[in-house]
């Protein structure tokens, strides 16, 4: 088994009918504590892929899958939002089901799929940048000291949002969240209001996610 297969979602994993496929660990553990957080667990599931370029291939398995009934895609915007997009809606198409013209739009299933980038709408960055302002015990003067150390060390990010947003995320939570390197497990531990309004987009939409599904027994 090559490495690239053995990261790869197994269909044993699946075992609820709404499927959120994410990239990584952390944003596997970020959004899965959101759904609890919405009492959104009884019929969703968060799966991480291992990268954007599974995105197709993990659609294919899910599909086959008779419990599955709606997949949503969640990744990164990076630093250019529409080619992040435009890649996504190409994965979902070379998987074999139309996209929805719109993020955060749900197709018309079953499988019902959606997709969204993070942060929310055409702004470039990733999950750490939607999590910025959501740290707990963290004030504007707090906010203000890092700025300033940030800008005198702005050259070294040569304009890439996603790493400098990942990058100050990581110093906030080791200054602010008991030295937590890992967004998972800061999510986890409580380090982010999840009742912050920045989330409640997010929010609305995993309920209408949720919402797609109805209640299959879950394969145990």
């Amino acid at each position: 088994m090559s490495e690239r297969q053995k990261y790869r979602i197994a269909p044993e994993k699946i075992t609820q009918p709404c499927l959120i496929l994410v990239e990584g660990d952390d944003d596997a553990r970020f959004i899965d504590r959101l759904l609890k957080h919405c009492n959104l667990k009884d019929n969703t599931q968060v799966l991480e892929i291992n990268g954007k370029s599974e995105f197709r291939f993990s659609i294919q398995l899910a599909l086959k899958e008779r419990i599955v009934q709606a997949i949503c895609c969640i990744q990164d915007a990076d630093d250019c939002p529409s080619d992040a997009l435009h890649a996504l809606r190409a994965a979902i198409s070379n998987a074999g089901i139309a996209p929805p013209e719109e993020p955060c739009e749900i197709g018309i299933g079953p499988p019902s799929i959606a997709y969204l980038l993070l942060p929310l709408g055409d702004i470039p960055g990733c999950i750490e940048s939607f999590l910025l302002p959501t740290v707990r015990q963290l004030t504007d003067e707090h906010r203000a000291c890092i700025d300033t150390l940030y800008t005198c060390v702005q050259h070294d990010f040569e304009g890439r949002v996603a790493v400098w947003d990942e990058s100050r995320l990581l110093v906030t939570m080791a200054l602010w969240a008991n030295g937590t390197r890992s967004v998972g497990l800061a999510a986890e531990r409580n380090h982010f209001n999840l009742d912050h309004p920045i989330l409640d987009p997010l929010k609305d939409f995993l309920r209408r996610f949720a919402e797609c599904c109805p209640n299959i027994p879950a394969v145990s």
